[in-house]
């Protein structure tokens, strides 16, 4: 099965994902320390992992209070995250 349909624009590395809503992921997080979470999935967001754990976003600092990883199956990008520092 196909499906026809123009491919999104490419984004250029560098820069934080846009349209990812960190401050509500984070607050979400914060009130469940330890658990996994699936916080976004997409066909292009390979860095927003890295970018979690190393508190690129504001809302996920100290930088290493929260863990994510990414999987990726072929089309789409899952990135799971939990909380596991202490809330400033």
């Amino acid at each position: 099965m196909i499906r026809w349909e123009d491919p999104p624009p490419q984004q250029r590395g560098g820069r934080r994902p846009s349209g990812f809503p960190a401050e509500l992921v984070a607050r979400d997080l914060r009130e469940h320390p330890g658990r996994w979470a699936l916080v976004d999935e997409s066909p292009n967001r390979l860095n927003l992992a890295s970018h979690i754990r190393g508190g690129m976003y504001p809302a996920f600092r100290p930088a290493g209070s929260f863990e994510a990883v990414t999987r990726t199956d072929g089309t789409l990008v899952r990135t799971y995250a939990r909380f596991v520092g202490t809330a400033d």
